[in-house]
């Protein structure tokens, strides 16, 4: 069975020691120098079909090729938001979002939490911050 790479570390790894692994290295690299790319982007890009695609990273990741660029994305968004005073548009516009708007959700959906709330909450020295009662 072929190893299995975690996205958390994948993000992690210096982008001068791949994995060796041809499809993932690729992947990443993309996905490291166009981090407004998307899985459609990714393929095309590569020259291969996304079905095709995505089942290799299914296999090497155990997540298809949407949920792991969807993964990048977001941990990316969270990055910039935990390292930067970048306002919501630009981290969206670096992180793939069409608009800020659909950042804010994706986060919201993912952690429970504006990127505002997080973004204190964070500076504050909590990593999921609780949400004030509406």
């Amino acid at each position: 069975m072929q190893q299995k790479y975690q996205i958390s570390e994948l993000f992690l790894r210096p982008r001068d020691h791949p994995t060796g692994d041809t499809i993932i290295d690729a992947v990443v690299t993309l996905l490291h120098d166009h981090p407004e790319m998307w899985a459609k982007d990714i393929a095309t890009t590569l020259g291969v079909s996304r079905r095709d695609l995505s089942g290799a990273i299914k296999i090497l990741t155990g997540t298809g090729l949407n949920a792991f660029v969807n993964e990048w994305h977001m941990r990316k968004a969270i990055e910039l938001l935990k390292t930067t005073h970048l306002d919501l548009a630009t981290i969206a516009h670096r992180c793939g979002y069409r608009q800020r708007k659909h950042l804010a959700r994706a986060l919201d959906q993912e952690l429970g939490f504006t990127p505002f709330e997080y973004r204190n909450g964070y500076r504050r020295g909590v990593e999921r911050p609780i949400r004030a009662p509406s």
